[in-house]
């Protein structure tokens, strides 16, 4: 039996369309307070990371609470907490960065996600600008339309 191709019957949709847009960034040189603080008025969980229009990196939440985890398990004075939120970005984030390109399937998207484990994917254009963001809450909500509740 052949499936239907995911475009088909009203299907599913590109990346193009469940992307936020603008994205939320910060640069390498931004401190991790400065990114929690961010990620925290936005309630969002990553942030790429932004040079010169480029994408140059990626920091979650998890990268953070566990750089803060990593130096306090080293430190002898109780101030480590503030000390790691001065440390900068790029000190932190990943920088093999693997992204989706706007003409993508929800699909595509989803096996990345499950594949690496990802919450969210940068969006990048052809010349690998950041253009959107696609988390796994888009996903979610695409296959709830598909399902029937929209």
């Amino acid at each position: 039996m052949n499936r239907p191709e995911p475009w088909q019957n009203g299907g599913m949709k590109q990346v193009r369309e469940l992307m936020h847009t603008p994205v939320y960034t910060v640069g390498p040189k931004d401190t991790l307070r400065h990114a929690v603080h961010v990620m925290n008025e936005h309630h969002v969980r990553q942030l790429p990371v932004s040079q010169d229009g480029g994408l140059a990196g990626i920091i979650t939440d998890r990268d953070i609470r566990l750089h803060v985890i990593y130096l306090e398990d080293r430190a002898e004075s109780g101030d480590t907490f503030n000390e790691a939120l001065e440390t900068q970005v790029e000190d932190v984030m990943t920088t093999d960065v693997k992204w989706l390109h706007p003409e993508q399937s929800a699909l595509d998207a989803a096996d990345l996600f499950i594949t690496e484990k990802f919450g969210g994917a940068p969006v990048v254009d052809e010349d690998e600008q950041l253009v959107g963001i696609v988390t796994y809450i888009d996903l979610l909500i695409e296959l709830k339309r598909l399902l029937g509740n929209k």
